[in-house]
């Protein structure tokens, strides 16, 4: 991990763990971590990093959704063909 403030360039001694504030300029200093690299990272960065995972988070439900979705809606047509309800139409061109 590069232990430089990302705002001023200081050296943080000891390395920051977790958000801290800067020892030079008082700057508000996060820690991104991906896989077991560690970067320190600005509170802008972190505030993107964290709407980009929410968007992602958001897309990954809405997937999941739509899915469950169609498969209710086949079953319950299923059902409906399997009760008479329906006529099964199998469409040849």
């Amino acid at each position: 991990m590069n232990p430089e403030c990302p705002y001023c360039g200081v050296v943080q001694d000891p390395p920051a763990q977790r958000k801290r504030k800067c020892h030079d300029c008082g700057q508000p200093i996060h820690i991104h971590r991906e896989g077991d690299r560690r970067t320190l990272i600005t509170e802008q960065q972190y505030e993107k990093n964290l709407r980009e995972a929410r968007k992602r988070h958001q897309r990954e439900v809405k997937s999941g959704f739509r899915r469950e979705l169609r498969e209710m809606q086949n079953l319950a047509l299923r059902e409906c063909v399997g009760l008479g309800l329906l006529v099964s139409v199998s469409g040849s061109g």
